[in-house]
């Protein structure tokens, strides 16, 4: 297992000692100190399951093929998540049923679960409250304006940043999130856009194009299989 120094504590074992991070680290071993050293070490966060948004084109045509499905597979199951917004394996029905179980169970896990949500300038701005794999917890904000819906989505669980007027910094970085951990909050909020459930705000038909609904750097996120 391979873990990330972070931080040392120097100190006589009775009177109490002092911990040193980061740059501080540096020059120590090359000191005659006479006091004992401690290391604390901290567990590399553990990342999420593979899921379809992880992948690109070709890798998705490979996952498939793995699990002993034909290639076209790629493609409804991109279909179903990136151009329709779909995921709940439940609702792709052309799917044949064990192909179906097989395919979501191994390429669309579960990354986050809802625990609250809130709703406030009467509807128009919605917040989800994320769980993720490892218990981390992230936000997302959907908010609707007269001309535009705007989204707000989670990068990171907690903040490195350690501003002092702000509690998440505080708190410090867990993890970054995984690519499918962004670009699924991004189809659940497109989806409610959507839905049109986001009140005080244009037309969602006129807006929302599907078929555009997601795209990340390097393709991994393109919406055709």
């Amino acid at each position: 297992m391979r873990v990330a120094l972070n931080a040392l504590y120097v100190g006589d074992g009775v009177a109490g000692g002092r911990v040193y991070r980061d740059g501080l680290l540096r020059g120590l071993a090359a000191v005659d100190h006479p006091f004992q050293f401690h290391v604390f070490t901290r567990r590399r966060p553990a990342m999420p399951p593979r899921h379809l948004a992880d992948l690109d084109l070709a890798g998705r045509r490979a996952a498939v093929a793995e699990l002993g499905e034909p290639a076209f597979r790629a493609q409804q199951l991109s279909t179903h998540y990136f151009g329709r917004l779909v995921r709940d394996p439940a609702a792709m029905t052309d799917l044949p049923a064990a192909s179906r179980e097989k395919l979501t169970a191994d390429l669309l896990p579960t990354l986050l679960t809802p625990q609250r949500e809130l709703a406030c300038d009467d509807g128009a701005t919605r917040k989800t409250l994320w769980k993720l794999h490892d218990n981390a917890m992230v936000e997302s904000v959907l908010m609707g304006y007269p001309d535009r819906i705007t989204a707000c989505v989670s990068s990171q669980a907690g903040c490195g940043m350690a501003c002092p007027f702000c509690a998440t910094g505080q708190a410090g970085l867990t993890r970054n999130l995984s690519i499918a951990e962004i670009v699924d909050q991004v189809v659940y909020l497109a989806g409610v856009a959507a839905s049109g459930a986001v009140t005080g705000s244009p037309e969602p038909a006129r807006l929302w194009k599907p078929s555009h609904a997601v795209s990340t750097s390097r393709g991994r996120a393109a919406p055709a299989g």
